[in-house]
């Protein structure tokens, strides 16, 4: 039972502290966006320049710096937290869903010479579906650790984003290496 606690512990620490190198990494990387502008002479903009960040930036290498720059700008209470994990997370969703239709699209033409893409699109799906049914499982299991407390939202938000981000690197991995020609 002992060894269920420390893995609870585990757990929760693992999910504040990643909540923490986000915000850090936000940080650091507006520091050099700072020391950048200085060194040659012309200000950059930043999304402190605007009212709050945009989540209709195009998805991309500038997801999850738009993310840490939320976190960061919109001034770290657990509630504006929570929105920026909320508009992400249906970033994230709408970068999967144009991943998904883009790879449909490419095995809706026939393949090369033993290929069987009627085959695959069929296998994506149930991928997909399975994919779905394991984050929803995993991240529940975040949720069920912290119970009812404080930072389960921002915990469980944590873990899905982060299922959402491997997902789609896994599909623009397909995409790229399989597909595009």
């Amino acid at each position: 039972m002992r060894w269920f606690a420390c893995a609870i512990m585990v757990l929760m620490l693992n999910a504040a502290c990643s909540v923490q190198v986000r915000a850090a990494q936000a940080e650091v990387a507006r520091q050099k966006a700072l020391v950048s502008s200085a060194s040659d002479g012309q200000a950059k903009p930043t999304s402190r320049d605007s009212a709050h960040a945009d989540p209709s930036r195009e998805p991309g290498n500038e997801e999850e710096s738009w993310f840490s720059d939320c976190l960061r700008d919109q001034g770290g209470s657990q509630l504006s937290d929570a929105g920026c994990y909320s508009r992400y997370q249906e970033q994230l969703e709408s970068t999967q869903a144009n991943l998904l239709q883009e790879i449909r699209a490419a095995l809706s033409k026939p393949g090369p010479s033993g290929t069987d893409y009627v085959a695959a699109a069929k296998l994506l799906d149930v991928s997909q579906r399975d994919w779905k049914s394991y984050a929803d499982a995993d991240c529940e299991i975040v949720s069920k650790v912290f119970g009812d407390g404080s930072a389960e939202g921002l915990a469980s938000g944590d873990c899905i984003i982060a299922r959402y981000e491997d997902r789609n690197e896994k599909l623009k991995g397909l995409k790229q290496s399989y597909l595009d020609n």
